[in-house]
Protein backbone atom coordinates (compact mmCIF):
# COMPACT_ATOMS: atom_id res chain seq x y z
CA UNK A 1 0.00 0.00 0.00
CA UNK A 2 3.17 2.04 0.83
CA UNK A 3 4.44 1.44 -2.44
CA UNK A 4 1.45 2.62 -4.15
CA UNK A 5 0.54 5.88 -2.31
CA UNK A 6 4.65 6.78 -2.91
CA UNK A 7 4.30 5.95 -6.89
CA UNK A 8 0.53 7.80 -6.98
CA UNK A 9 2.16 10.95 -5.39
CA UNK A 10 5.01 11.04 -7.58
CA UNK A 11 3.06 10.59 -10.29
CA UNK A 12 1.27 14.32 -9.75
CA UNK A 13 5.03 15.52 -9.89
CA UNK A 14 6.43 17.15 -12.38
CA UNK A 15 7.81 15.35 -14.76
CA UNK A 16 5.74 12.04 -14.44
CA UNK A 17 2.72 13.84 -14.65
CA UNK A 18 2.62 14.26 -18.13
CA UNK A 19 2.45 10.48 -18.80
CA UNK A 20 -1.04 10.02 -19.92
CA UNK A 21 -1.51 7.42 -17.21
CA UNK A 22 -0.61 10.05 -14.99
CA UNK A 23 -2.25 13.42 -16.80
CA UNK A 24 -5.63 12.20 -16.75
CA UNK A 25 -5.67 11.70 -13.01
CA UNK A 26 -4.38 15.23 -12.10
CA UNK A 27 -6.43 18.39 -12.27
CA UNK A 28 -6.35 21.39 -14.62
CA UNK A 29 -4.12 23.33 -11.97
CA UNK A 30 -1.80 20.55 -11.63
CA UNK A 31 -1.30 20.79 -15.43
CA UNK A 32 -0.87 24.21 -15.33
CA UNK A 33 1.98 23.97 -12.34
CA UNK A 34 3.60 21.39 -14.02
CA UNK A 35 3.81 23.05 -17.11
CA UNK A 36 5.00 26.01 -15.72
CA UNK A 37 7.97 24.54 -14.00
CA UNK A 38 9.00 22.63 -17.80
CA UNK A 39 9.10 26.40 -18.75
CA UNK A 40 11.41 27.13 -15.95
CA UNK A 41 13.50 24.34 -16.78
CA UNK A 42 14.38 25.23 -20.37
CA UNK A 43 15.06 28.88 -19.43
CA UNK A 44 17.44 27.87 -17.22
CA UNK A 45 19.22 25.75 -19.80
CA UNK A 46 18.94 28.39 -22.09
CA UNK A 47 20.14 30.86 -20.12
CA UNK A 48 17.04 33.44 -19.83
CA UNK A 49 14.24 34.47 -17.24
CA UNK A 50 11.38 32.19 -17.55
CA UNK A 51 7.94 33.49 -18.80
CA UNK A 52 4.79 32.96 -16.88
CA UNK A 53 2.54 30.57 -18.49
CA UNK A 54 -0.78 31.75 -18.67
CA UNK A 55 -4.19 30.38 -19.90
CA UNK A 56 -6.04 31.66 -23.38
CA UNK A 57 -10.15 30.84 -23.63
CA UNK A 58 -10.56 32.55 -26.71
CA UNK A 59 -8.27 30.30 -28.90
CA UNK A 60 -10.29 27.91 -30.83
CA UNK A 61 -9.41 23.73 -30.08
CA UNK A 62 -6.33 23.49 -33.26
CA UNK A 63 -4.59 26.48 -31.81
CA UNK A 64 -2.08 25.71 -29.49
CA UNK A 65 -0.94 29.10 -27.99
CA UNK A 66 1.31 31.48 -28.25
CA UNK A 67 4.70 33.82 -26.86
CA UNK A 68 3.93 37.20 -26.15
CA UNK A 69 7.27 39.28 -26.58
CA UNK A 70 5.67 42.58 -24.94
CA UNK A 71 4.66 40.57 -22.06
CA UNK A 72 7.63 38.02 -21.73
CA UNK A 73 4.87 35.57 -21.25
CA UNK A 74 3.64 32.32 -22.93
CA UNK A 75 0.24 31.65 -23.62
CA UNK A 76 -1.61 28.20 -24.04
CA UNK A 77 -4.85 26.96 -25.07
CA UNK A 78 -7.08 26.47 -21.96
CA UNK A 79 -8.93 23.84 -22.81
CA UNK A 80 -5.57 21.89 -23.93
CA UNK A 81 -5.41 21.78 -20.13
CA UNK A 82 -9.32 20.57 -19.51
CA UNK A 83 -10.32 16.61 -20.42
CA UNK A 84 -11.52 16.01 -23.75
CA UNK A 85 -12.99 12.26 -24.17
CA UNK A 86 -12.14 13.06 -28.15
CA UNK A 87 -8.75 13.85 -27.50
CA UNK A 88 -6.28 11.64 -25.50
CA UNK A 89 -2.97 13.40 -27.10
CA UNK A 90 -3.33 16.80 -25.26
CA UNK A 91 -0.60 16.16 -22.83
CA UNK A 92 1.62 15.64 -25.44
CA UNK A 93 0.07 18.76 -27.22
CA UNK A 94 1.00 21.08 -24.43
CA UNK A 95 4.55 19.72 -23.85
CA UNK A 96 5.52 20.79 -27.03
CA UNK A 97 3.69 24.04 -27.09
CA UNK A 98 5.46 25.01 -23.89
CA UNK A 99 8.72 24.06 -25.10
CA UNK A 100 7.91 25.45 -28.83
CA UNK A 101 6.95 29.14 -27.36
CA UNK A 102 9.70 28.71 -24.96
CA UNK A 103 12.49 28.80 -27.80
CA UNK A 104 10.76 31.58 -29.14
CA UNK A 105 11.51 33.44 -26.06
CA UNK A 106 15.05 32.54 -26.09
CA UNK A 107 14.79 33.68 -30.10
CA UNK A 108 13.58 36.81 -28.82
CA UNK A 109 16.05 36.89 -25.66
CA UNK A 110 19.01 36.16 -28.19
CA UNK A 111 17.53 38.70 -30.70
CA UNK A 112 17.33 41.34 -27.64
CA UNK A 113 20.98 40.75 -26.13
CA UNK A 114 22.59 40.36 -29.16
CA UNK A 115 24.12 36.94 -28.40
CA UNK A 116 23.66 33.31 -29.99
CA UNK A 117 26.28 30.81 -30.42
CA UNK A 118 25.77 30.75 -34.33
CA UNK A 119 25.95 34.19 -35.33
CA UNK A 120 24.73 33.10 -38.77
CA UNK A 121 21.75 31.81 -37.68
CA UNK A 122 21.15 34.72 -34.99
CA UNK A 123 21.36 37.26 -38.13
CA UNK A 124 18.95 35.30 -39.89
CA UNK A 125 16.67 35.17 -36.69
CA UNK A 126 16.82 39.47 -36.59
CA UNK A 127 16.05 39.69 -40.40
CA UNK A 128 12.86 36.96 -40.24
CA UNK A 129 12.25 38.47 -36.79
CA UNK A 130 11.89 42.24 -38.60
CA UNK A 131 9.96 40.20 -41.67
CA UNK A 132 7.58 37.64 -40.60
CA UNK A 133 5.39 35.74 -42.01
CA UNK A 134 1.98 34.79 -41.25
CA UNK A 135 0.31 33.64 -44.19
CA UNK A 136 0.57 31.42 -46.60
CA UNK A 137 0.46 28.82 -44.00
CA UNK A 138 3.76 27.15 -46.05
CA UNK A 139 5.70 30.00 -45.48
CA UNK A 140 4.74 30.96 -41.90
CA UNK A 141 5.96 27.29 -41.51
CA UNK A 142 9.30 27.08 -43.46
CA UNK A 143 10.56 30.80 -42.27
CA UNK A 144 13.40 30.21 -39.73
CA UNK A 145 12.13 31.24 -36.35
CA UNK A 146 8.94 28.41 -36.68
CA UNK A 147 11.40 26.08 -38.35
CA UNK A 148 13.70 26.36 -35.62
CA UNK A 149 10.78 26.52 -32.68
CA UNK A 150 9.27 23.40 -34.49
CA UNK A 151 12.57 21.35 -34.70
CA UNK A 152 14.08 22.28 -31.21
CA UNK A 153 10.28 21.14 -29.76
CA UNK A 154 9.89 18.32 -32.03
CA UNK A 155 13.65 16.76 -30.63
CA UNK A 156 12.94 17.85 -26.84
CA UNK A 157 9.52 16.76 -26.27
CA UNK A 158 10.65 13.16 -28.33
CA UNK A 159 13.11 13.05 -25.50
CA UNK A 160 10.82 13.68 -22.48
CA UNK A 161 8.30 11.21 -23.40
CA UNK A 162 11.02 8.38 -24.57
CA UNK A 163 11.89 9.21 -20.79
CA UNK A 164 9.01 8.60 -19.48
CA UNK A 165 7.78 5.36 -21.06
CA UNK A 166 10.74 3.65 -19.57
CA UNK A 167 9.26 4.22 -16.32
CA UNK A 168 5.57 4.75 -16.81
CA UNK A 169 5.04 2.35 -19.92
CA UNK A 170 3.65 2.65 -23.27
CA UNK A 171 2.82 6.29 -24.35
CA UNK A 172 -0.75 5.33 -25.70
CA UNK A 173 -1.55 7.13 -29.20
CA UNK A 174 2.12 9.29 -29.36
CA UNK A 175 2.62 7.83 -32.89
CA UNK A 176 -0.87 9.29 -34.35
CA UNK A 177 -0.05 12.32 -32.20
CA UNK A 178 3.52 12.81 -33.77
CA UNK A 179 1.38 11.79 -37.61
CA UNK A 180 -1.58 14.09 -36.99
CA UNK A 181 0.11 17.49 -35.05
CA UNK A 182 3.20 17.15 -37.10
CA UNK A 183 4.22 15.10 -40.20
CA UNK A 184 0.64 15.01 -41.43
CA UNK A 185 1.14 18.94 -41.44
CA UNK A 186 4.73 19.33 -42.56
CA UNK A 187 3.97 16.85 -45.86
CA UNK A 188 0.94 18.98 -47.00
CA UNK A 189 3.37 22.43 -46.60
CA UNK A 190 5.87 20.83 -48.58
CA UNK A 191 4.43 19.92 -51.36
CA UNK A 192 2.90 23.41 -51.17
CA UNK A 193 6.83 25.05 -50.61
CA UNK A 194 7.64 22.99 -53.79
CA UNK A 195 5.23 23.89 -56.04
CA UNK A 196 6.13 27.78 -54.99
CA UNK A 197 9.91 27.56 -54.89
CA UNK A 198 11.21 24.08 -56.03
CA UNK A 199 13.10 20.99 -53.94
CA UNK A 200 15.16 24.47 -52.49
CA UNK A 201 12.22 26.01 -50.74
CA UNK A 202 13.80 26.32 -47.94
CA UNK A 203 16.80 28.24 -49.42
CA UNK A 204 14.58 30.50 -51.02
CA UNK A 205 12.44 31.30 -48.11
CA UNK A 206 15.14 32.72 -46.57
CA UNK A 207 16.48 34.36 -49.58
CA UNK A 208 13.22 36.24 -49.62
CA UNK A 209 13.33 37.11 -46.02
CA UNK A 210 17.04 38.71 -46.61
CA UNK A 211 15.84 40.39 -49.61
CA UNK A 212 13.14 42.57 -47.46
CA UNK A 213 15.19 43.04 -44.82
CA UNK A 214 18.24 44.54 -47.19
CA UNK A 215 15.27 46.65 -49.34
CA UNK A 216 14.43 48.08 -46.32
CA UNK A 217 17.73 49.85 -45.36
CA UNK A 218 19.17 47.36 -42.44
CA UNK A 219 21.57 46.03 -44.02
CA UNK A 220 24.65 44.52 -42.04
CA UNK A 221 26.27 47.82 -40.78
CA UNK A 222 22.89 49.11 -39.77
CA UNK A 223 22.64 45.76 -37.58
CA UNK A 224 26.10 45.77 -36.28
CA UNK A 225 25.49 49.07 -34.73
CA UNK A 226 22.19 47.95 -33.33
CA UNK A 227 23.90 45.30 -32.02
CA UNK A 228 26.35 47.31 -30.22
CA UNK A 229 23.20 49.61 -29.19
CA UNK A 230 21.68 46.71 -27.36
CA UNK A 231 24.64 45.84 -25.81
CA UNK A 232 25.65 48.98 -24.20
CA UNK A 233 22.27 49.10 -23.09
CA UNK A 234 22.36 45.85 -21.46
CA UNK A 235 26.22 46.63 -20.04
CA UNK A 236 24.65 50.23 -18.74
CA UNK A 237 21.72 48.84 -16.72
CA UNK A 238 24.21 46.29 -15.13
CA UNK A 239 26.20 49.27 -14.15
CA UNK A 240 23.63 50.75 -12.56
CA UNK A 241 22.67 48.20 -10.44
CA UNK A 242 24.33 48.87 -6.86
CA UNK A 243 26.40 47.02 -5.06
CA UNK A 244 26.02 45.07 -2.19
CA UNK A 245 27.77 46.12 1.00
CA UNK A 246 28.89 43.18 2.88
CA UNK A 247 27.29 42.17 5.95
CA UNK A 248 29.34 43.50 8.95
CA UNK A 249 30.73 40.63 10.53
CA UNK A 250 29.15 40.10 14.62
CA UNK A 251 30.81 38.38 17.34
CA UNK A 252 27.94 35.94 17.66
CA UNK A 253 28.40 34.88 14.17
CA UNK A 254 28.78 30.74 14.27
CA UNK A 255 31.56 29.50 13.02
Amino acid sequence: MRRFLNRLIRSKKYPAIFHSSNWKRSSYNERLEALTKLEEEFARKQGRESCPVKEDDTLDFYECGYYDPNEKAIYINSKHLEDHQDYSYLNYLAVETIIHEGRHAYQDHCIEAGLHDDKEELQKWIENDIDYYEDPPFLYRFQILERDANDYANIETDRIFESLEKEFGENVGYSDYVWEWREEERETLTEAAMIEYGENFIQKIDERVREKYLAMGLGEETETENLKERQNLMSEESEEKPEEEPEEETENESL
